[in-house]
């Protein structure tokens, strides 16, 4: 496995980066290849590291999966589904497993399609010493004693996969500072520190406070349940006025945006349009499985941050040609980290964005602005608040309240249409 920059190259004749995978001995036998290799289709490095992130991540995960295998014993063998009985599956439908076959039912109970039983086998691993070097950010680290803490409540808020990541880092960040200590021996000097390496980070106050506010809350659950006698995370963030206010795009900055457009990629400039007009949150399109309808409106149902942002968002009249005829998968591959990161750069190419290399580009205008924007435009056309809270999901409860309560969809559509990018 190459060291981190040996992937990328340039070719003679060639102003792009190229990125390149090698293969020997045994991986070689084992992938059919000895090396891959590939154009990114940008001549900017910055670029082109962003564009290799998801491409060298699943490398490393090959290369991880060869490793075990090689060296790795059967230690069960078993049926993908367990027979003769009914297994539910995440989109509210179901799949009925027989010994050699599977029927997959959706929600309204109807028979979708078969498909073979697959038989499973689990294996254990046996790497060499001298692999865990390169493997090691992919194993399962041990956990810490009290790991359960933070994981009783990141299960009990039902958090979504950025706010619990964010926990977990967190809670991380704590355990090396405590050094082997249990939680029960943190005392407030230790969450003072936590504090000071947040800060050191370039985390602003309400960031560092929002996330030490998530072991500040599930130390309170473990209280609650009488696993702890008290709260070293109360009071220990400074009180400091370093809020960055965001601003919204303006008129100019969207225009820019129109005319470099054809830059980002048909999924980018789909994720990018979708943002602009409906104020989602960047990971909210990441979630979309399905769609809706209600009369001749389409729809879909996005919101897992809190209890009062999951809603219905109608689909805007002006990106409907760029979807599917109906969306039954989901909308966006990859992760909305790297999208974002490819999105944050385009915004600063156009010097929207701050470029701390350049010194170009305003440090309040990022990719969350759109969601400015779009609060603003709906208050400039005299949008109902309510209607507002019921499109961007704030403050008031909305979908998560109960079905069949809110403004029809077609409503909400009128307003949205107005919206525009």
């Amino acid at each position: 496995m190459g060291r981190p920059g040996d992937y990328l190259f340039k070719r003679k004749g060639s102003q792009n980066w190229w990125i390149r995978f090698q293969y020997t001995g045994k991986f070689r036998t084992l992938r059919g290849v000895s090396k891959v290799e590939f154009s990114l289709g940008t001549s900017n490095r910055e670029e082109a590291e962003i564009k290799a992130l998801d491409h060298i991540s699943e490398h490393k995960r090959l290369m991880f999966t060869i490793k075990g295998f090689v060296n790795s014993e059967v230690t069960s063998k078993y049926l993908e589904y367990e027979p003769n009985r009914l297994h539910p599956t995440p989109d509210g439908g179901s799949i009925y497993a027989h010994e050699k076959t599977i029927s997959v039912f959706n929600s309204s109970g109807v028979l979708v399609r078969e498909e073979p039983n697959r038989r499973m086998v689990a294996v254990r691993f046996r790497l060499p010493q001298s692999d865990y070097r390169d493997v090691e950010p992919f194993l399962a680290k041990k956990e810490h004693p009290d790991s359960n803490v933070i994981e009783d409540w990141i299960s009990q808020r039902g958090l979504n996969k950025h706010l619990a990541n964010e926990a977990r880092e967190v809670w991380r960040q704590l355990i090396k500072i405590l050094n082997g200590r249990r939680l029960s021996n943190c005392t407030r000097e230790h969450a003072k520190q936590l504090v000071r390496v947040l800060q050191e980070e370039g985390n602003k106050s309400s960031t560092v406070d929002k996330k030490v506010g998530h072991l500040r809350a599930a130390v309170n659950l473990a209280i609650q349940e009488n696993r702890m006698k008290s709260n070293p995370f109360n009071n220990v963030v400074p009180k400091i006025d370093d809020k960055l206010d965001r601003q919204p795009l303006s008129d100019d900055d969207m225009a820019t945006i129109r005319q470099n457009l054809h830059k980002l990629s048909l999924s980018d400039q789909l994720l990018w349009k979708l943002l602009a007009t409906t104020g989602m949150r960047l990971d909210e399109p990441f979630s979309i499985m399905e769609e809706f309808r209600e009369g001749d409106a389409r729809y879909v149902i996005v919101g897992t941050k809190t209890k009062t942002s999951k809603r219905r968002v109608p689909l805007p009249t002006c990106i409907l040609e760029l979807l599917p005829p109906k969306i039954e998968c989901p909308l966006f591959a990859g992760s909305s980290e790297t999208a974002g990161k490819r999105l944050r750069y385009f915004l600063k190419q156009l010097q929207i964005s701050y470029d701390k290399d350049k010194g170009t580009g305003d440090k309040r205008k990022v990719v969350h602005s759109l969601r400015h924007r779009a609060k603003d435009r709906l208050r400039a056309v005299r949008c109902p608040e309510d209607v507002q809270y019921e499109i961007l999901g704030h403050e008031v409860r909305t979908v998560a309240s109960g079905y069949g309560r809110g403004y029809p969809v077609f409503e909400l559509r009128n307003w949205i249409d107005l919206v525009g990018f």
